[in-house]
């Protein structure tokens, strides 16, 4: 699988929830950092809150708007909709630049004020 199919299959999985085929995607010393809490997650941390999506969320949708191949990985603008289990719908703009190393994914760098999603997230 090349890179951009690497790309589009991990966002398929995440879309549909599935942790376990995202977490797939990558290698297992994988990071993903976040610019809203400066943090770096492990892979297992990352699809934990990919768990918690599911579980609050009735559903998630990613828009991708542009998904271009740079040198050693790629780089993804998209808008992430989630439905929460109340029917309210928020949505989030995002650019993630996704390091790739021998087909597998070794680290995201993601931009998103995931500010508008919180409610959904927090819902009981």
């Amino acid at each position: 699988m090349n890179t951009l199919e690497l790309a589009r299959h991990f966002m398929d999985r995440v879309e549909v929830g599935d942790a376990d085929g995202a977490a797939a995607c990558h290698h297992a010393d994988s990071k993903v950092w976040h610019n809203f809490s400066n943090e770096t997650q492990t892979i297992a941390e990352n699809m934990d809150l990919l768990r918690l999506m599911v579980a609050k969320c009735a559903s998630r949708k990613y828009t991708i708007h542009r998904l271009e191949e740079i040198d050693g990985g790629y780089v993804q603008h998209h808008t992430l909709e989630v439905t929460g289990q109340n029917g309210t719908t928020h949505s989030a703009e995002a650019v993630a630049i996704v390091e790739v190393t021998g087909g597998k994914i070794s680290a995201i760098k993601e931009w998103i004020d995931p500010t508008a999603l919180r409610s959904v997230l927090t819902e009981t």
